[in-house]
């Protein structure tokens, strides 16, 4: 799911990490604010409908979501986004 509402990308699911670090890196609070707790911390490659790849830095592993989350206001820091708020390749 991409959300322009959350400020950096999360995954609850291990096997989309690469180079993770795990540990205690805080908590989130959702939609809900009950606080999820972060275990660890990577990179994440996504691969594109063009066979492009993206890799997403700073990834949060946060088991309790339902959801995979790119957000969008870190895509933009990371230059992911073009001028008027599309995305583009990296």
């Amino acid at each position: 799911m991409v959300d322009s509402r959350t400020s950096f990308h999360a995954t609850h699911d291990w096997k989309h990490f690469h180079d993770c670090v795990q540990g205690d890196f805080g908590h989130v609070h959702l939609v809900n604010d009950k606080p999820y707790k972060i275990i660890g911390m990577g990179k994440v490659f996504v691969k594109q409908q063009n066979e492009n790849q993206w890799v997403l830095k700073a990834i949060r592993h946060v088991l309790d979501l339902k959801k995979n989350i790119i957000s969008t206001k870190q895509l933009g820091g990371e230059g992911c986004i073009k001028p008027g708020g599309s995305l583009k390749e990296p």
